[in-house]
């Protein structure tokens, strides 16, 4: 299963701004324009980058 599930309880949650436990759904990518961004509201820690790229690895099947 390609999603990232982001807990309350994950070390990198606060630094996310996300409100609540969320999905991170790596097999929906999608491009939008910067133009339609209006802000950030919070940042990937480096121990939910490595599980983001780790899952990206195996479902896109890129050479590690």
């Amino acid at each position: 299963m390609p999603d990232v599930v982001v807990e309350e309880a994950h070390p990198d949650f606060r630094i996310t701004g996300l409100k609540v436990s969320s999905v991170i759904r790596l097999d929906k990518v999608a491009t939008i324009l910067r133009d339609l961004v209006i802000g950030e509201i919070g940042e990937i820690g480096g121990t939910l980058k490595s599980e983001i790229n780790s899952r990206l690895y195996k479902t896109y099947g890129f050479p590690t």
